[in-house]
């Protein structure tokens, strides 16, 4: 099972926030998008070890959202403004520091872009963007089937360990995935539970964004006995594709 540990160093230190109107991104320290052609990143809201309800959520002295193990951050300017939308109402941050901070149950040092901001963020996944727009989409349901912006995900079992998670758009299955749970031995030997969010080999989404381009953003979670992957499917009119995936290991079994 996912056990962490993280070192938290206490209150942050003054940062520029959103209020004092921070400069935009320059076109030339933009970093790599990780997720082509979406103009965003996955962030995560910062919570101390002792408060936190996911066992992934960063514990970062110095950042409200943070992103894990990003890359091509070093030209960004401090004080560069960013928004970060989630489940609720867009958030307006700024980018404070590209620093290694512990991370996992190893407390091995992991690099992690900051961003402060004057509010506390709902403990969760964020889209972080230098655009302005992103709007959350509703998650309705608590498996094992969801309603997503007019599209269906259901999660469908093949005997206790294995299944099937389909995305629907009307009658079309426009995304799948095929997926079977590991039976670890002194570790993990229980049947695959879909009321469980925190079971393991469950695709299943957790956020979803609309863009003002019309396109939409759908993140899918899979959790693993070691870490954790988020596919994040991008649809647009020409249809629905995964933009690439991110995972981050948390913890040895």
């Amino acid at each position: 099972m996912i056990v962490l540990s993280l070192a938290f160093q206490g209150a942050a230190d003054a940062r520029p926030t959103a209020r004092e109107e921070p400069p935009a991104l320059e076109e030339k320290a933009v970093p790599p998008l990780p997720f082509p052609p979406l103009n965003g990143w996955l962030g995560f809201a910062v919570r101390p070890r002792e408060s936190r309800t996911l066992p992934w959520s960063p514990d970062h002295p110095h950042a409200t959202v943070a992103l894990i193990e990003p890359t091509g951050w070093d030209e960004v300017s401090e004080g560069t403004a960013f928004f970060a939308t989630g489940s609720g109402e867009p958030l307006r941050l700024v980018y404070s520091e590209l620093s290694r901070i512990p991370y996992g149950c190893d407390d091995r040092p992991r690099e992690m872009v900051a961003f402060t901001g004057p509010d506390e963020p709902a403990e969760g996944i964020y889209w972080v963007s230098p655009d302005p727009g992103a709007s959350a989409l509703p998650i309705a349901g608590a498996g094992p089937t969801w309603a997503i912006g007019g599209m269906v995900f259901e999660v469908e079992t093949k005997g206790d360990f294995a299944g099937i998670s389909r995305l629907r758009e009307g009658d079309r299955v426009v995304w799948k995935a095929d997926w079977e749970k590991g039976v670890m031995a002194g570790v993990d030997r229980t049947a695959t539970d879909l009321a469980n969010p925190f079971d393991h080999a469950v695709p299943r989404p957790v956020a979803a964004w609309g863009l003002p381009s019309g396109d939409a953003v759908i993140v899918v979670q899979t959790i693993g006995y070691e870490g954790v992957t988020w596919d994040v499917l991008h649809r647009s009119g020409k249809g629905l594709t995964s933009a690439g995936k991110q995972y981050v290991f948390v913890c040895s079994v």
